[in-house]
């Protein structure tokens, strides 16, 4: 369900965010973390669960509004 709800999202962004007309373009990256701090993941966790930091890197034109580009890390 939830795989379903993103592809969705990623099929419209890509179809919509095409050909936009921006002034300017600003960049920025949230953290946060899975769970634990990095610091406190125990080495012999399961790598696939993500534990630790999490950065979402965003673009956006602080004008019209438009997220074109945005990335988790």
């Amino acid at each position: 369900m939830v795989e379903d709800v993103g592809a969705g999202c990623c099929d419209y962004q890509d179809k919509t965010m095409r050909n936009l007309q921006r002034i300017q373009l600003q960049v920025d990256e949230i953290w946060a973390y899975v769970c634990v701090k990095q610091k406190n993941v125990h080495t012999d966790a399961d790598p696939t669960l993500g534990l630790g930091a999490c950065y979402t890197h965003t673009s956006i034109d602080p004008v019209t509004k438009p997220m074109p580009s945005w990335m988790l890390d």
